[in-house]
């Protein structure tokens, strides 16, 4: 669409809303064994099925889906964010699947194609920050993808709003945009986690590409940031699941010097049989 000499790119939905479900169901079974307090998934990949909501704003999907886990459901799930009606927000859900809060993107995103730039048409976005006070695990934020690139945005969470666990879902491919801007939270005593996905990346997908990563806050000289590697290389078929342990109670103890930040990739081949 143009207007304003700027043309607009809108998103129609998702094509297979089925093997969605199926996904986040499979990440939800491998999570039951691990005892997970968080889960997050990519921006892009939320369905209407994710984000429906009873009268008593719980979640159906959810509900049936941790009914029928044996093992342990993460206390905070965040849903891979959902574009529809101009708008893109990741609903945050508890381990009952009652609605926490909705998360709306701020800044659209600006994509170059043959055709010239084009923008995300983002229409009356409620300008809401929602932060999550957990105890034991700080203040928790959500920008989604160029959200976590704005240096005066990441200025009102980290300064104002005194974020200090921050967690970007994204499709993106500069990787390396998002790299820069994790050691720039890091030097502000910031626990940040940026997640991508494989599909957003140039083809074909290698070691060497990255498909999130975690950076904690300056220890001495240096930050800390582990990268999420695909080793097997795009070719996982299924998809897959990282599972990331993060040392948030070594914050300001001596013992933070040898903590680290560990990452595991789980591939869903495990589930889908």
């Amino acid at each position: 669409e143009k207007g304003y000499d700027r043309l607009y790119f809108e998103v129609n939905g998702i094509n297979n809303t089925n093997l969605v479900s199926d996904r986040v169901s499979a990440a939800f079974k491998i999570a039951e064994s691990h005892k997970l307090d968080i889960i997050m998934f990519p921006e892009m990949f939320g369905s209407n099925q994710l984000y429906e909501l009873d009268q008593h704003s719980f979640n159906p999907f959810f509900r049936r889906l941790f009914k029928s886990i044996q093992g342990s459901v993460p206390q905070l799930i965040f849903a891979p964010s959902c574009w529809e009606n101009n708008s893109n927000r990741v609903n945050v859900y508890t381990s009952s699947a009652s609605l926490v809060c909705t998360q709306n993107k701020q800044h659209p995103f600006s994509l170059r194609t043959s055709a010239g730039r084009r923008t995300e048409r983002l229409v009356d976005i409620p300008k809401i920050i929602n932060i999550l006070h957990v105890p034991g695990w700080g203040r928790i934020t959500i920008p989604i993808c160029i959200d976590f690139l704005q240096p005066g945005y990441k200025d009102l969470l980290v300064t104002k709003l005194k974020a200090n666990f921050i967690l970007c879902p994204s499709y993106s491919s500069g990787e390396y945009d998002f790299l820069r801007e994790l050691d720039s939270h890091a030097a502000y005593g910031v626990y940040s986690v940026w997640l991508n996905s494989c599909s957003a990346l140039k083809q074909p997908i290698t070691n060497e590409h990255i498909i999130g990563a975690v950076s904690t806050p300056v220890v001495s000289s240096e930050s800390r940031i582990t990268r999420l590697t695909p080793h097997c290389e795009g070719n996982c078929e299924n998809g897959c699941l990282f599972i990331v342990t993060l040392p948030l109670d070594c914050v300001g103890s001596e013992p933070y010097e040898g903590a680290t930040t560990q990452a595991e990739q789980i591939l869903y081949k495990e589930v889908f049989a």
